[in-house]
């Protein structure tokens, strides 16, 4: 009688096994560009204007050297990877010479022409950053008037197309009230959280983005939310938090990153 195999989970154990024997590189980040078309209040990622982008060959050789190395997974990201005129083409060849393309984009230059192609591509996920689900409160994020609406009709576009999501949702102080109603958002949008509380300085070492940043006690409230289970106030002691008197979770006023 055959043994039935769970493919999956034997193949990825294969894989597995492989790469802790060879070193090989299963997955990488690739930062296509810098530039975007919006200008999140929260991002890291400063614009640098006269900054040169690799060029659609040199991508394409990038792509073909971490085949090479055994690399199975490439996260497209940036600033914004749709800006880039050679996005689809470049997503078309990395598929074709084997690779595994994760898209992370603010979405909001998703057109029906776009959408079909990324549904071709097969993508093994499409993230999508969102802030919040009031209008204005959106745009007041990206800095651009309109853009909630590009992303929700993107949302809407790529939904029809049977394109599974995750919406990677940052808390702040600006969309700390809306984490109930955006959690029941993301179940009706059949999608899949990414929920998010670090923000870091910027890319050119400003801080001015840090105002959004929560307090600690913020980060715990936020934490019981979404996951109830009690947390190891002993093993979050390690990350460096610091021990402050006081009853209950007061000593979690010290550091927490």
């Amino acid at each position: 009688m055959i043994k039935e195999l769970d493919y999956t989970k034997e193949y990825g154990e294969r894989l597995k096994q492989k790469r802790e024997k060879t070193g090989f590189p299963r997955g990488i980040l690739f930062e296509l560009t810098h530039r975007c078309n919006l200008r999140c209040r929260h991002c890291y990622v400063v614009p640098e204007a006269n900054k040169r982008e690799l060029s659609t060959e040199e991508v394409k050789s990038i792509f073909e050297q971490l085949v090479e190395a055994g690399c199975l997974h490439v996260t497209l990201t940036g600033g914004e990877p749709l800006v880039r005129e050679d996005i689809l083409s470049l997503i078309d060849y990395a598929r074709r010479i084997g690779l595994f393309i994760h898209l992370f984009t603010n979405a909001s230059l998703i057109t029906p022409q776009i959408a079909d192609r990324l549904a071709e591509f097969q993508l093994i996920s499409l993230e999508i950053s969102f802030h919040s689900l009031k209008r204005e409160r959106f745009d007041w994020f990206t800095q651009v008037k309109g853009s909630f609406d590009r992303v929700m009709e993107a949302i809407k576009l790529l939904g029809e197309r049977k394109q599974k999501l995750c919406l990677k949702i940052n808390i702040t102080k600006a969309n700390f009230d809306e984490i109930e109603d955006l959690k029941q958002s993301v179940k009706d949008l059949e999608a899949t959280p990414e929920w998010a509380t670090v923000l870091m300085p910027r890319s050119d070492g400003s801080k001015d983005n840090l105002f959004l940043r929560l307090e600690p006690e913020e980060i715990f409230k936020i934490r019981d939310i979404l996951s109830p289970e009690p947390i190891d106030e002993g093993e979050l002691s390690l990350t460096g938090v610091r021990e402050d008197e006081g009853p209950g979770r007061n000593w979690v006023r010290g550091k927490l990153f």
